[in-house]
């Protein structure tokens, strides 16, 4: 319900907004934009399909195998031979091969260990390692490969759209923060010329000294000066902004001039930082970088797995009962005393190489380690500081919104005294600038309050969790 809703709003803001109206594009509309429309999104589902053709190419380590083999010679009007072989292969998990076979030859010059019953021989078998690749082989080391593939690119995916949203958003902030200076610095500037037009009607009439006509109109030109800076920073700010906007279909979306941002609000991330400070050993080790780690690690344990798998000498056996295939008689059962049997067996005399794997393997491994001890002490420190500016800042707000009150009240009861010809225009112009200076200040600290928090999420790769 809540998508539908952001979308009849959204549909209703590109279709029917008047030149005259405005309508605030929220934060909320603005992420549910970026996640419905946004390219990175698109690639980050691409990536869903490499997962899956990763674990299909794991699976595909046992798949049975089918083979046909057919050799023949004829020379001088001679059968010299006709060799048929075929076979059906079926890999299975523990690390044994399950086969079936057939047989049938013929000619006037078959070799004697070539020569089979006239219906030839179907054989059932098993080749089974005794030693090395019993507990643990090539095979069920790409079977979790695929699964550290899947959890890995599962981390790319939350990276990607960690990296698109704190972009994104910081976007928004800026440009939110940009038109709220802006409206401060408006109302200054149309104040500052209702006040210039005032005195200089003072002038005219002989009620104000001419130094006050040109202290107010110095300060009129003063804030049109501002004004005009900040327009410049607030037009920047919006056509950043569009550069993440994008409709269906992939097309780039362009905003109406009259869309607003929503009012400037510091509970905005709140919860989620709450969260994080909360549950905060948990969260440092939800680090993407530490995630990307031990992944290495456990791939690191796979490769050293196998390594001193193959310090073990190979011994494979296969036994192949052999079944008579005749006219009379498809299947002889006797398979007891018909049979194939074979024993492979090799071993390196020094294992030079098989060691010096091991050896490698167990020093990545230690390696990993320090580098996983150095990041978490990196990250705790990281999040601890910003943790502790956010605390900050909310004071620096908390301080900020009463100083506008005070600054606020001198203003008022500096106009007041400027009405009964008690103050000047030097003095009311005094307490505008500070008033407006702490307004500036305090929007400032409002948007590094909301980038701090963005930073909190983004180191943890939080910022797709917002709602």
């Amino acid at each position: 319900m809540k998508n539908l809703s952001y979308i009849a709003l959204f549909v209703v803001w590109i279709t029917s907004v008047n030149a005259s109206d405005t309508l605030i594009y929220s934060y909320d509309q603005f992420l549910y934009q970026l996640r419905e429309h946004h390219p990175v999104m698109e690639r980050v589902s691409l990536l869903n399909g490499q997962i899956d053709a990763k674990k299909m190419e794991a699976r595909g380590q046992f798949d049975p195998k089918l083979g046909f083999n057919n050799q023949r010679k004829s020379f001088d009007n001679k059968n010299y031979y006709n060799e048929i072989r075929s076979e059906l292969k079926a890999p299975m998990l523990f690390g044994a091969n399950a086969a079936v076979d057939y047989e049938n030859n013929e000619g006037q010059f078959l070799d004697n260990s070539a020569i089979l019953p006239s219906g030839g021989l179907m054989s059932l078998g098993i080749e089974m390692p005794l030693s090395r690749g019993l507990i643990f082989d090539q095979r069920r080391k790409v079977l979790q490969e695929a699964e550290l593939f899947e959890r890995s690119t599962e981390n790319k995916q939350r990276l990607m759209i960690n990296k698109l949203f704190f972009s994104a958003s910081k976007s928004y902030f800026e440009w939110q923060a940009n038109y709220n200076l802006l409206l401060i610095i408006e109302e200054a500037k149309d104040l500052a010329f209702l006040r210039y037009q005032d005195v200089k009607s003072g002038f005219d009439t002989g009620d104000m000294p001419a130094i006050d006509t040109l202290e107010s109109y110095v300060n009129y030109q003063a804030r049109l000066q501002l004004y005009n800076e900040i327009q410049q920073d607030y037009t920047l700010a919006f056509l950043e902004l569009q550069n993440f906007l994008w409709e269906e279909g992939q097309r780039p979306l362009v905003l109406n001039n009259n869309v607003i941002p929503q009012e400037m609000n510091n509970s905005i991330l709140n919860s989620l930082s709450d969260s994080i400070s909360i549950e905060f050993q948990n969260t440092v080790l939800q680090h993407p970088e530490l995630i990307a780690a031990q992944i290495d690690q456990e791939q690191l344990e796979l490769d050293l797995r196998m390594a001193k798998e193959m310090l073990k000498p190979l011994l494979n056996v296969k036994y192949n009962p052999l079944i008579v295939v005749s006219d009379d008689n498809p299947i002889n059962r006797s398979m007891i005393d018909n049979y194939k049997l074979g024993i492979e067996f090799s071993y390196p005399l020094f294992t030079r190489k098989e060691r010096a794997k091991v050896q490698m393997s167990k020093l990545y491994l230690q390696d990993n380690d320090l580098i996983q001890s150095n990041l978490t002490l990196q990250l705790t420190n990281l999040l601890n500081q910003i943790l502790e500016n956010d605390r900050l800042l909310d004071t620096q707000i908390d301080l900020g919104e009463e100083m506008i009150s005070r600054y606020q009240g001198l203003l008022d009861a500096e106009n007041e005294k400027f009405s009964i010809g008690e103050s000047s225009v030097f003095l009311v112009n005094s307490r505008e600038i500070k008033l407006l200076e702490v307004q500036q200040k305090q929007i400032k600290i409002l948007k590094n309050l909301f980038t701090n928090r963005l930073s909190l999420l983004y180191q943890l790769a939080f910022i797709e969790r917002i709602e």
